[in-house]
């Protein structure tokens, strides 16, 4: 997405844990990619979108779980 971003983490002794760290939170920018990046015509919502409307499919639990919590959202804030 494009975005820079920032991430403060404890001091970390070891390199190859420094190391282990940036690979992780990469591996979670890389996952957002692929799965909710709107600028990414194949994320997965960038698909979903895509689609006819009322069409059933199956999408990653995790993207499930984060439409929940849009839902939930959307009917607290009314």
């Amino acid at each position: 997405m494009s975005l820079p971003y920032t991430v403060l983490v404890p001091a970390i002794s070891a390199e190859h844990k420094l190391a282990a760290l940036c690979d992780q939170i990469e591996a979670v920018f890389d996952r957002a990619n692929r799965s909710v990046n709107c600028w990414n015509p194949q994320s997965e919502i960038s698909v979903l979108n895509a689609m006819p409307a009322c069409k059933a499919v199956a999408i990653a639990p995790e993207l499930v779980r984060l439409l929940d919590i849009v839902d939930e959202l959307f009917l607290l804030s009314e």
